[in-house]
């Protein structure tokens, strides 16, 4: 609450020089030439409709009293940006884009509303969009307007303020503006019509700010990270930024290093992928599992405490090179892989572990230097689809992996990069032979939802090994995996399964011994076995021929299909 932001503020004023103190929402804007832009590395405006709730409910207790008092709603940081004195005065707005932009919008609606009846409200409308909204005493174009917001922000909040008319609903200011514009039509607390004129005071003369003015060798990241943030949750990400961004002082090198560092890398990855790449690029750097909760101050304690320009840009650019690699990794984007290593990756993706990412990404960049061949890569990414795959099938559990591959990806001998992946590799849990012998037969591997890419990569890889270049096209959605022990006994399979059918149903229901491919698996359900025989008879799918073998299907004909697969399997993922 205010008391603690308030607590807090004079704690950093101690050791800054900063000004801070609450003021009305009308003394930051009432000015001939002032503008405050919101940093180009700050998110778009992002409140919903619990924050305008909150918002507009505190407004209306304003309204409701017969002797307003103030209300606080929140703090703002802002720092001078130097300019010429005949410019309109620019404040960078570090903290609070938020409130200053819903505050904005709602005056708009206001606007709108006053324009429609000026019998009623004579020059409100007026009043509010020279006093509040624009300036009017600039030359140039990019001061007009009070609030300067992100890039893509721009479009919207213009429209709104140049009341061009009734915006969309396909953007947050466009839905912002239409909440309000519903809530004033609905009156205040009585459902009494509102008067326009007694809501626009109240809006800017008693809705409390405090306004933290930092001076130019005050920290802003400091500052930031010592407010209680009232808005949205902020990433990992999204710190990240603003710490990088705060720490680059000229506006015209931040605008730089966001267009061509930092947006083209975040358009790269995507927006919910970046909390990891940052996390697997930490890995790759301190050579350490991490905990994925402490990305954002990772990144702070590789930077160190105040870094300059050049170490911010430094940074930025080992962060655009490596999302190339990220992207590639994480199969977003395998359009500059050679196509063999865009194969495995997309196959290491079907797997579903994360933990190899910065050991493949820092391979990437190995390769991408030529200390490492295209070739080695190739030899590497084969023995980790067998390791994984080893690991899957016999339950090996996977908590210590990310720390393990953190550690090959900074450790390694680019000299002797295979032979050293492969030491690597046996010594943190590639089972053996035996081991995987014994799971591929007794193991479940029709895993969850989720993980049934996982199955599908065995039995695919099964049934490619056959070399039939007749057989189907796996990609075909209409391929999907059969259990020839139905997943549902019926009358018939319990009679044919003995007196220890339900023990059998347990123990190999999901073995790979019981399972196939078919592309009509409706059709098959539970029939009998048989039937379902005869039905996979005509299959053109290998994997399915041996099961014609069989007289009967009980335990032992699982077992033994899946002796037959397991040897197979051991040449497919060798160690």
């Amino acid at each position: 609450g205010a008391i603690g932001i308030r607590k807090r503020i004079r704690n950093s004023e101690k050791s800054s020089r900063m000004k801070a103190g609450p003021t009305a929402f009308n003394n930051l804007l009432n000015s001939d030439k002032i503008q405050y832009r919101v940093p180009i590395f700050q998110r778009t405006y992002s409140w919903g409709e619990n924050q305008w709730e909150q918002l507009w409910l505190d407004i209306l207790d304003i309204y409701d009293m017969e002797e307003p008092i103030n209300h606080f709603i929140g703090s703002i940081v802002t720092q001078p940006i130097s300019d010429s004195p005949e410019r309109a005065a620019k404040h960078l707005l570090i903290d609070g884009q938020q409130r200053m932009t819903t505050l904005t919008i709602l005056l708009c609606v206001i606007r709108y509303r006053a324009k429609l009846k000026p019998e009623l409200w004579n020059t409100l409308s007026e009043e509010i969009h020279q006093t509040y909204l624009v300036n009017r005493f600039v030359e140039s174009e990019d001061e007009q307007l009070k609030l300067l917001p992100t890039r893509a922000d721009i479009d919207p909040l213009t429209f709104i303020i140049d009341d061009i008319g009734v915006p969309s609903d396909d953007t947050s200011v466009g839905r912002a503006w239409k909440y309000f514009d519903r809530r004033l039509q609905q009156g205040d607390i009585d459902e009494n019509e509102i008067n326009l004129r007694k809501l626009t005071n109240c809006i800017v003369h008693y809705l409390e700010i405090v306004s933290i003015t930092l001076e130019k060798g005050d920290s802003p990241n400091r500052i930031f990270e010592s407010l209680n943030n009232t808005g949205m949750p902020l990433t990992a990400s999204d710190l990240i930024r603003n710490y990088l961004f705060m720490n680059i002082r000229d506006w015209n090198a931040q605008e730089n290093a966001h267009e061509n560092l930092w947006s083209p890398m975040q358009e790269m990855i995507g927006d919910n992928n970046l909390d990891d790449f940052f996390f697997r690029y930490l890995q790759i750097r301190n050579g350490d599992r991490q905990l994925q909760r402490l990305t954002f101050e990772g990144i702070q304690d590789l930077l160190g405490s105040s870094p300059n320009d050049e170490r911010v840009e430094e940074e930025l650019q080992a962060f655009h090179k490596f999302a190339h690699y990220y992207v590639q990794i994480a199969g977003i984007d395998t359009s500059g892989l050679n196509e063999s290593v865009a194969e495995y990756v997309e196959r290491l993706n079907q797997i579903d572990l994360l933990a190899p990412r910065p050991f493949l990404m820092n391979a990437l960049n190995k390769v991408h230097c030529g200390v490492i061949s295209e070739g080695d890569l190739l030899n590497v990414l084969y023995m980790i689809e067998s390791f994984m795959v080893r690991r899957v099938v016999c339950g090996s559990p996977s908590n210590t992996l990310g720390k393990r591959f953190a550690h090959m990806a900074s450790e390694l001998d680019s000299g002797n990069f295979v032979e050293n992946s492969r030491n690597h590799l046996m010594q943190i849990g590639w089972p053996s032979d035996d081991e995987f012998h014994y799971g591929v037969i007794n193991s479940d591997i029709y895993f969850s939802s989720r993980l049934r890419a996982r199955t599908r990569l065995i039995l695919d890889s099964l049934q490619l090994s056959f070399d039939d270049k007749e057989g189907p096209d796996l990609k075909s959605p209409e391929i999907t995996i059969e259990h020839i022990m139905p997943q549902n006994l019926s009358p018939e399979w319990e009679t044919a399964l003995g007196s220890d059918a339900a023990d059998i149903h347990s123990r190999w229901l999901h073995t790979v011994g019981n399972l196939t491919l078919t592309g009509y698996n409706s059709e098959l359900g539970n029939l009998s076995f048989t039937e379902k025989k005869n039905k996979l008879a005509e299959s053109n799918f290998a994997l399915s021929s041996s099961i014609g073998n069989f007289d009967e299907w009980n335990e032992n004909s699982i077992h033994q299909r899946g002796s037959e697969l397991a040897e197979i399997a051991l040449e497919l993922w060798p160690r």
